[in-house]
């Protein structure tokens, strides 16, 4: 990769009158090595992931020679494979914003470079199942009914990232902590009438007083009960995680997101097409698990 990329400065050496300086910080000559690492605009960008993600590169400076696969040698295999994957998709968006700002003028923050690598990041780790048969079934999202707003949650873990992150040790921890979450920010925004749906049937039961509520989740559950006196009318429904493609998205990006991340006017381009999915009369074929 770094001899292969077409950069400024190799292409200066095919044709000695085009100008070799790095077009971000117009500061250097852009080698490979500059634009992905060490560039100040790479700098920053690594940076605000490192504190997103919530890890440190040890062999920075030494990244051309391939060091930075040993930023996860202390790290079980899990571990390992998703630092290396973060990096490598970090790769990819600094060369793609290079172009984008080179071609069209185009300059995105850190936070939306950062953003945007996680995202690649957690759906290239979203769970498949290739072993099992698949059937097709038509599901389709259903829009609230008018002056009504939809709430869909979803909870995701990873037992080796939990400790210390915004992410739980239990599965019935993150659908809780996602639904407090989605309450919350429902009450703020003054919501008098709203439909959670989720793929827990477990949750359901418990926010419709059907089951009992674990030890371990009442402190929670609580205020979630407290929440919901907020709304004038409130109902939970269960529906399938293929008509919820969208919660089950974000709740895969914060597994391994550091801080809460809330998005009003623009999102990642990987939940755009979950939202586009769920507009009015699209109605798609999912593969479902037989």
């Amino acid at each position: 990769m770094w001899v292969k990329l077409p950069t400024k400065s190799w292409l200066h050496i095919l044709y000695p009158d085009s100008d070799p300086t790095c077009p971000l910080c117009n500061q250097e000559n852009e080698t490979v090595s500059h634009i992905l690492a060490h560039c100040p605009i790479a700098q920053n960008f690594w940076n605000c992931l490192c504190n997103l993600v919530s890890f440190h590169l040890q062999h920075f400076n030494l990244w051309c020679e391939g060091s930075w696969l040993n930023d996860g040698l202390l790290l079980d295999s899990d571990e390992r494979r998703f630092l290396h994957s973060i990096i490598l998709n970090g790769f990819w968006t600094l060369w793609k914003h290079k172009n984008g700002f080179l071609f069209e003028r185009i300059r995105d923050s850190n936070q939306v470079l950062a953003h945007r690598t996680l995202s690649r990041t957690v759906e290239y780790f979203k769970p498949t199942s290739p072993r099992q048969s698949r059937i097709s079934r038509t599901i389709e999202w259903h829009p609230p009914p008018s002056s009504w707003t939809k709430i869909n949650s979803d909870g995701s873990y990873n037992p080796t990232y939990g400790a210390g992150r915004l992410c739980c040790n239990l599965v019935l921890d993150a659908e809780a902590k996602a639904t407090w979450y989605a309450l919350t920010k429902a009450v703020k925004r003054q919501l008098d009438n709203a439909i959670l749906e989720t793929d827990s049937m477990f949750l359901v039961n418990i926010l419709t007083r059907k089951t009992e509520i674990p030890w371990k989740q009442r402190s929670i559950f609580t205020d979630c009960f407290s929440l919901l006196h907020s709304f004038c009318s409130f109902c939970i429904s269960h529906i399938p995680r293929e008509a919820n493609q969208a919660a089950d998205w974000l709740a895969h990006f914060g597994r391994y997101a550091n801080s809460f991340t809330f998005w009003e006017d623009s999102h990642p381009l990987e939940l755009q097409k979950f939202l586009l999915l769920d507009a009015p009369n699209c109605i798609v074929t999912h593969p479902v698990l037989a």
